[in-house]
């Protein structure tokens, strides 16, 4: 199962945090933490902190101002993370301009991990804008795109059916799960729930 390593939440001190980031030289690196922590910020769980109206975009435009444009290296390893900036960062641009629905909505999005990290591709449920993984199922991380979408599981079809959205970052057997009653393709949720592990007296403490 692909996994996202953890980005420390954006805090309280998100202010002078962001406000400095201008002042990162224009490292590959920094480039690539600046981008990973605003895709957090627009679909992960640094989405979900109590954030004053319209100030999660605006923090979202200030850390891929900061991003600007990258070089592109020689070395074939950061030619594909600066590809990979590059992509992420016009990819959530454009989402920055979406206005909120008036009706409920489900969206799925892809979210492609830093190639510099440890490769990960994760999707993610947006509920009226808002993750649904983290929001109900802090544990783990949503399944892979492959179970979820090459193998048909989200596939339209004539009744409801069980669908594991996510697994604990251990095991299921361990942690449990996150999973939803899916009617179809572009239909919105009925519900999501937890899967208790398999062997409670297992669980990590």
């Amino acid at each position: 199962m692909a996994m996202f390593r953890p980005i420390p939440c954006i805090g309280p001190r998100e202010n002078r945090w962001c406000a400095r980031a201008q002042e990162l030289p224009p490292l590959l690196g920094h480039q690539a933490r600046l981008v990973a922590l605003a895709l957090d910020l627009h679909s992960g769980a640094a989405h979900l902190l109590a954030w004053p109206p319209g100030r999660r975009r605006e923090l979202i435009g200030v850390l891929l101002d900061a991003v600007g444009e990258p070089e592109t290296p020689t070395d074939p390893e950061d030619r594909r993370r600066a590809d990979w900036i590059r992509r992420t960062a016009r990819q959530l641009r454009a989402a920055r301009t979406e206005e909120p629905a008036d009706t409920p909505t489900l969206r799925i999005e892809v979210a492609v991990a830093d190639p510099g990290d440890p490769d990960g591709v994760e999707p993610r449920f947006l509920v009226d804008g808002r993750p649904l993984v983290p929001e109900a199922y802090a544990q783990g991380s949503g399944e892979s795109p492959e179970q979820l979408l090459e193998n048909g599981a989200l596939r339209a079809g004539p009744e409801p059916r069980e669908v594991r959205l996510a697994e604990a970052y251990c095991t299921e057997g361990c942690c449990g799960a996150l999973g939803g009653d899916w009617e179809g393709a572009g239909s919105r949720r009925t519900s999501a729930h937890r899967t208790p592990p398999s062997s409670p007296s297992r669980a990590c403490p």
